[in-house]
């Protein structure tokens, strides 16, 4: 077994930049990657249309799958705020 900065004396600047961690290493890793349980949700709320200082519509003209053209609107537009 080779010794590394985690498991040895060595620096951790003595380790490859872009090392990957070794198999060990991640088998005993104390959290997954990703969302962990009980984390809170932060998220930013639409503001409502009426205190919008600018709304631009943006209407597709054709099916980006398909190419047909597409006329009438939807009873229920996406909403999405920058």
């Amino acid at each position: 077994m080779t010794g590394n900065p985690g498991n040895s004396s060595k620096p951790p600047s003595s380790e490859h930049s872009h090392a990957r961690p070794s198999k060990q290493a991640i088998k005993y890793a104390k959290r997954k990657v990703g969302g962990q349980p009980g984390h809170i949700k932060h998220e930013r709320f639409l503001v409502s249309v009426d205190r919008c200082i600018e709304m631009i519509t943006c209407k597709p003209t054709e099916c980006r799958r398909c190419g047909e053209a597409l006329s009438g609107t939807d009873p229920q537009p996406l909403r999405h705020q920058v």
